[in-house]
């Protein structure tokens, strides 16, 4: 029904684009026979409907997704229905067929690609391997061990990403006192304001380590970035969200929260909730 919605949408904006374009020609032969600055002004209008009128019913919108470059990757409006279809079918932790099926059909009624190098093709990708590795088919992940990273035995690899690493941090500074100040007002009135004393200030926030690599395996998330490595098991992992500046990852005992950013921050969430459940 959508896409017959859009196709009568178009034939109307196209009717009229083509009835512009046609008052400009008018417009144009009238000016050059009476030389009238009125007839060039309408031609020029009626160009910048027409132009207008193609904007509005043809020209495709893009949308931004965030990219770790700083520079976000371009998509149409198909492609990021899609990008959220897939994420919204990953959000239970499951992948099926059928919302696979459902995808393709979408993607396809859309006009929008499937190839593997486009990005909504690569997210396709990424959900099916995840399925298949979930439901115990044997894969061999697309992308090698992470570099200087030792595995334990039976341990898979589920994913690696290019990463901006963020830890938590608290530190205190001591802020200076200030001595109070006298001013003379009469010869036998003087006022002086009162000082402040010295005391200490708490901050606290993610401080960021640099870009790095972050691996998720059945066994543990893996991080390399800023000069540090770290194993860390999945048993230690309370909590894992999604928040604006990455996903946060709440440690037990005393280890720190992590802030981990990533291209692909909900594909990265799904997969460190569920990396248990992959044998």
């Amino acid at each position: 029904m959508k896409g017959k919605n859009v196709m009568i949408k178009k034939f109307i904006y196209g009717f009229f684009i083509f009835g512009f374009v046609g008052a400009s020609f008018e417009c144009f032969k009238m000016f050059k026979s009476s030389n009238k600055a009125e007839d060039c002004i309408a031609a020029l209008l009626a160009l910048v409907c027409a132009y207008f009128l193609y904007r509005r019913g043809f020209k495709k919108k893009e949308y931004a997704l965030a990219s770790l470059s700083g520079q976000p990757t371009q998509v149409t409006r198909g492609e990021k229905e899609i990008c959220e279809m897939i994420d919204n079918a990953l959000s239970d932790g499951t992948y099926t067929v059928d919302e696979e099926q459902a995808i393709l059909a979408k993607a396809s009624q859309l006009g929008v690609s499937l190839d593997a190098d486009s990005v909504v093709g690569k997210k396709a990708e990424h959900a099916a391997y995840y399925r298949d590795i979930l439901a115990g088919i044997p894969r061999q992940p697309p992308m090698p061990w992470p570099p200087g990273f030792m595995s334990e035995s039976g341990e898979r690899l589920v994913w690696v990403w290019d990463a901006d690493v963020s830890v938590w941090s608290e530190n205190k500074m001591y802020v200076a006192g200030t001595s109070g100040v006298s001013y003379r007002l009469t010869s036998r009135i003087t006022v002086r304001s009162a000082g402040t004393r010295g005391h200490i200030e708490k901050q606290e926030g993610f401080s960021l380590l640099g870009r790095g690599v972050v691996a998720v395996t059945n066994h543990a998330l893996l991080y390399s970035s800023g000069g540090r490595a770290e194993r860390i098991p999945l048993a230690k992992i309370v909590h894992v969200t999604q928040a604006l500046d990455g996903v946060i990852v709440q440690l037990s005992g005393r280890g720190k929260p992590l802030a981990i950013s990533t291209d692909d921050d909900a594909f990265f969430a799904v997969c460190l909730v569920n990396a248990r459940l992959i044998s």
